[in-house]
């Protein structure tokens, strides 16, 4: 199957999961930029897809080795009635260890998003500031924090998580919510975007650099230890499957249409599908995002 087919389905998929009405329709444009370079959205759940996905118009998508299969249609859960006042129309700001937050979640009363808030805070103050905050000398206090909703899965919702700093997006986090937080991703946007600088030499153009399989390959193994290390041993996930990938897929490598932006994919011990996101000019991470699982490799 053409790389083209599975690019239409994702799309779908994606419109789909995002587009309920239910959810009061949010997701957040970090930065065009990343939203370019983590592909076509982030769907995850921990029911795989069999061999032929069935999608809501009830065309069907036949599995090609060489991709990522992700999942089959999501159906939304239905919320509590929102008529009521009890439920929250606008944000709620409050202060968190004396920094500011305000949350956005119209489909929970105010105790409920204030306790989901403090869940967020407390899992973004300790594993995340300990995990990834404190590595990249980012001082958790010289942020405000935004926090809204996403779309939900079952008992699981989605949270984006904003680290603003004189209005102006530092870094965001995704986080998934069940009985508690886990991290699906993280982006360091306000530190190493380089979008539409006129000062970024003519050799970063993405005709210089990855036209080529042989400059793919290359550049896919020049990243490869430093995200094995970040994989394992700064997330704590399973180990990377070193000789599944394929550069001549998207799945695997991508660059933004424009210049220094590469996202590279990897295939972990237990099926987990993740992203990478560089930048070629100053080589620095910028972040990752968790977006499925790789049949061939899910373990029973």
């Amino acid at each position: 199957m053409k790389n083209k087919g599975v690019e239409v389905f994702i799309l779908t998929l994606t419109i789909v999961t995002i587009g309920s009405v239910l959810l009061l329709m949010f997701i957040v444009q970090i930065n065009a930029m990343v939203q370019k370079n983590l592909g076509e959205g982030v769907i995850i759940s921990t029911d795989v897809a069999s061999n032929i996905i069935n999608i809501e118009d009830s065309t069907t998508i036949e599995k090609n080795d060489e991709r990522i299969v992700l999942f089959k249609t999501l159906t939304m859960t239905e919320s509590k009635p929102i008529n009521s006042t009890d439920y929250i129309a606008t944000k709620i700001d409050f202060l968190y260890q004396g920094q500011k937050v305000s949350i956005s979640d119209a489909l929970l009363t105010k105790a409920e998003s204030l306790y989901n808030a403090t869940l967020i805070m407390d899992y973004v103050f300790n594993y995340v500031d300990d995990r990834i905050l404190k590595l990249y000398e980012i001082d958790k206090t010289n942020f405000s924090y935004v926090i809204q909703r996403g779309y939900q899965l079952g008992d699981i919702i989605y949270y984006s998580v904003l680290l603003m700093e004189d209005q102006i997006i530092k870094c965001s986090i995704g986080i998934y919510l069940e009985d508690e937080p886990v991290l699906k991703s993280f982006s360091r946007d306000g530190y190493v975007n380089l979008y539409n600088q006129s000062n970024i030499p003519e050799e970063f153009g993405i005709e210089n650099w990855c036209k080529s399989r042989e400059e793919r390959e290359k550049v896919y193994k020049e990243y490869f230890q430093n995200s094995k290390e970040i994989i394992e041993e700064i997330l704590l996930m399973p180990k990377v499957l070193e000789n599944v990938y394929n550069v001549d897929c998207v799945s695997y490598f991508s660059v933004s249409s424009n210049w220094s932006f590469v996202t590279l994919g990897y295939i972990l011990e237990d099926g987990t599908y993740i992203k990478m996101i560089y930048n070629r000019v100053n080589q620095m991470w910028d972040g990752f995002v968790i977006e499925g699982y790789h049949l061939d490799y899910v373990k029973s």
